[in-house]
């Protein structure tokens, strides 16, 4: 009997540890951010294996960025080149920059986990040509890069991060909980007999 309550303690110990999760197959939601400029919703997407927003998915604010998704990854690239005589022209050479002022509070991306999952760390990956200040919230992730210029086409900004699934160690608390009571309620009744 006791190797089976070690056995049980055991797997319920296993079952009850958090995992490390990645992202592929999460629904996200980016949003491109800036505090005078407004803000504009690339859409909800499940992340998998090509760029989740491709140059063009914030037309207003921001036609030339992308943004790609990996398991571990967010990276941010400048596909583009402002002109001097209108809007910004996709593809050319030249520096770019984040809609609005320099000196504004925020302007930058604003991922969002919609599966329920919630992020864990997220740091400039070392590769990383230009590096947001990085705010977590749950399962929202904040990259701020108010102030940032200069950027060249094909220059990105990589973030590695580690997020995790929804927490579901209360329902297997639960369920080892019931499975403890009815291993005593045998052991009861079969000293009864």
């Amino acid at each position: 009997m006791k190797r089976t309550m070690l056995g049980a303690v055991a797997v319920f110990a296993l079952l009850t540890v958090p995992v490390r999760a990645g992202m592929i197959g999460d629904s996200v939601d980016v949003q491109l951010q800036s505090t005078t400029a407004g803000s504009e919703d690339g859409g909800n997407t499940t992340v998998g294996g090509s760029v989740e927003y491709p140059i063009g998915s914030f037309p207003t604010y921001g036609p030339c960025w992308s943004v790609d998704i990996t398991n571990t990854q967010i990276i941010i690239e400048w596909n583009g080149s402002p002109t001097s005589l209108g809007p910004i022209a996709c593809g050319g050479s030249g520096a770019g920059s984040f809609p609005g002022p320099p000196a504004e509070t925020f302007n930058g991306f604003e991922i969002i986990l919609n599966t329920g999952g919630q992020f864990l760390s997220a740091v400039a990956d070392p590769s990383s040509v230009f590096n947001p200040v990085i705010t977590l919230s749950g399962n929202d992730l904040f990259l701020n890069y108010a102030g940032t210029t200069g950027i060249t086409q094909g220059e990105e900004s990589i973030i590695d991060v580690i997020t995790a699934p929804e927490p579901a160690s209360l329902p297997l608390m639960g369920a080892g909980l019931t499975g403890l009571y009815f291993v005593r309620r045998r052991k009861a009744a079969s000293r009864q007999i």
